[in-house]
């Protein structure tokens, strides 16, 4: 498993530079974990998208893949640069690799610094406790989240965000997006499945689980965070923490939310 978790490499590119080839792969892939996939779908929502960061493997080439759409706008009279996540899938025998992760870190970091003075958002979708895990095991700003409210400001940004691009399906009070009986893309019953124990034992799964009963019905719970200064110190000084942790203890194992459930995510946000 490690030697396949060391060889993803992770990449950005344009989403309109993706040849048939690639596209059909990355298809390919979301076949193998999702049910009720639509080919004419997929293609209508890359076709929306600015980029892609592509994961790939050496030997075997694509691995996973996850599409962007960056786009500027006035939320409160206030102009902020919204980057959406549309459909994510890392393959299983890959999971636990960092480079997404990483990559899209630097991403929204670059975004950050070409203008200081307007805040970053990643607006996220998830149908899985994977998708949120990302975010809220490595951003310090995101909601819903577990032991806070979440802001007015936040809240309207979702609002004109998500009801702008589901319309009706998307309801701000609960911050579910469903899509009734037009739901595709619905999580296979083996892929990222929740159980007591685990929603027990690992609290923000939990919390996910409370906020978005129906996900495998392909319901998505509609989320936020914000992209700081402070970020990419928070996730270095994390890492190093997390490995001296697992150096002290040796082989005993460490039941952190991160540890837990594999640091990155294995399904994909439906971005339709």
């Amino acid at each position: 498993m490690k030697k396949n978790i060391q060889k993803v490499r992770a990449r950005v590119v344009k989403a309109k530079e993706i040849e048939l080839t690639k596209r059909l792969h990355m298809y390919s892939i979301l076949e193998n974990y999702y049910q009720d996939v639509n080919w004419s779908e997929f293609q209508h929502d890359l076709s929306e998208k600015t980029h892609v960061i592509l994961l790939e493997n050496p030997e075997t080439g694509i691995c996973g893949f996850s599409t962007i759409l960056c786009k500027e706008i006035v939320v409160d009279g206030k102009s902020v640069t919204a980057v959406f996540s549309g459909d994510t899938i890392l393959e299983k025998r890959f999971w636990g690799s960092p480079a997404l992760g990483i990559q899209f870190l630097v991403y929204l970091w670059r975004l950050r610094l070409r203008n200081p003075f307007k805040p970053v958002y990643w607006l996220l979708i998830s149908k899985g406790y994977k998708t949120y895990l990302l975010m809220a095991n490595n951003f310090a700003w995101y909601f819903p989240h577990i032991k806070r409210e979440t802001p007015e400001f936040e809240k309207n940004l979702m609002l004109k965000f998500y009801s702008s691009k589901f319309g009706k399906n998307y309801d701000h009070q609960t911050g579910i997006i469903n899509f009734g009986s037009k739901a595709t893309a619905k999580l296979k019953s083996n892929v990222a499945p929740i159980s007591k124990e685990l929603s027990g034992q690992v609290p923000k799964i939990g919390f996910f689980e409370a906020k978005n009963p129906h996900w495998q019905e392909g319901n998505e719970l509609a989320c936020v965070a914000r992209m700081t200064f402070l970020m990419p110190v928070q996730y270095v000084l994390k890492k190093i923490f997390s490995r001296n942790k697992k150096l002290k203890l040796g082989t005993q194992p460490i039941y952190t939310d991160e540890s837990r459930t594999g640091q990155i995510l294995a399904e994909s946000s439906n971005a339709r």
